[in-house]
């Protein structure tokens, strides 16, 4: 049956989690931080899609790696006061030089007030190189440790939630965005931790 198979697909995406999100049974600490409820009211089929690019101000957020991990680029049209997916660069074991010469292409052709990138690990040298071409205001880092990751995640649940972002349909971005979890921490503090199903790239990718 149609609907038995929706709610099954459903259930499966929040795995140990269903108790707690769908059934609001309420777990010991921890939870998906994005809910696929709110994720699927900001899917668009609209989204994802650079020929629709208006012109509007952009907002890039780009998530570093070289071999293993997904070198994620996504650029964000703001239309109104909602971030739309238009470009997407989602790819393993290219080049810095190949990531870098399809940011610049996004510098060059959108309107761009900020681009923000991931500065933790190999990250310090494309965030200087990226600095030194486009300048300190327009190129941001950021150290995805401690405070600046809770805050970076929050806000991007935040604005899930609220549905003032526009992502297209995709396993693989349900996938990461559902991957990152809250959890208590010692001091009675929230920190935010990787099912490690997935790497999240395009959580963080999103989240900067």
């Amino acid at each position: 049956e149609p609907k038995a198979e929706f709610i099954a697909g459903i259930r499966a995406h929040y795995g140990e989690n269903a108790a707690e999100e769908l059934d609001v049974i309420p777990a010991e600490g921890e939870g998906t931080l994005i809910s696929l409820r709110h994720l699927i009211a900001c899917e668009d089929p609209n989204a994802g899609r650079p020929e629709l690019y208006r012109g509007g101000h952009y907002i890039i957020g780009r998530d570093v790696a070289r071999r293993r991990d997904g070198q994620i680029i996504w650029g964000f049209e703001l239309v109104g006061d909602v971030m739309v997916l238009r470009d997407r660069w989602e790819e393993t074991g290219k080049s810095f030089a190949e990531q870098d010469a399809y940011f610049n292409w996004l510098m060059r052709e959108r309107r761009m007030l900020q681009a923000g990138i991931d500065q933790t690990g190999m990250g310090e040298k494309v965030v200087e190189d990226l600095q030194r071409l486009h300048g300190t205001t327009r190129v941001q880092g950021f150290l995805l440790t401690g405070p600046t990751r809770l805050d970076l995640g929050l806000s991007l649940a935040r604005r899930v939630e609220q549905a003032r972002i526009r992502l297209p349909y995709d396993e693989d971005i349900r996938a990461d965005l559902m991957a990152i979890k809250r959890a208590s921490s010692a001091g009675g503090g929230v920190r935010l931790v990787n099912d490690e199903t997935v790497h999240a790239d395009r959580f963080w990718a999103g989240a900067i």
